[in-house]
């Protein structure tokens, strides 16, 4: 996996800040990546797993997920415990429609730190 310190180190700045954070770029530009060098930061931490959601639209693993109501639904089965922070980590979530509203409605009703990708393909 080739390093990324500079966005690296961007991510971990806003880490726990009340906003989404947002990973923009061409395809096959080192979002993922990036994604992945952030969870294994917060893993190395001190971050429980339990507490991260990674969710990745390109695999086939997601792909009966297509709606913002089975998002939510996936999502808010894995918050464990709600006085600890969950991080949930959504790689090219522009696949899911209207995933909008579970963004928002998790930043505002749920203890979460949220991270998303997407292209612009």
């Amino acid at each position: 996996m080739k390093n990324r310190d500079l966005y690296l180190n961007q991510l971990i700045q806003f880490k726990d800040k009340k906003l989404i954070k947002v990973i923009t770029g061409l395809r096959r530009s080192g979002k993922s990546t990036l994604l992945s060098l952030f969870e294994h930061h917060l893993i190395s931490s001190g971050i429980n797993e339990k507490q991260i959601i990674r969710m990745n639209f390109e695999s086939f693993v997601f792909d009966d997920i297509t709606n913002y109501k089975e998002l939510h639904a996936y999502i808010k089965e894995r918050i464990i415990d709600s006085t600890k922070k969950h991080y949930i980590l959504l790689d090219e979530v522009q696949q899911v429609s209207s995933w909008e509203k579970v963004i928002n409605a998790f930043l505002v009703d749920a203890n979460v730190d949220i991270y998303i990708t997407g292209s612009n393909a």
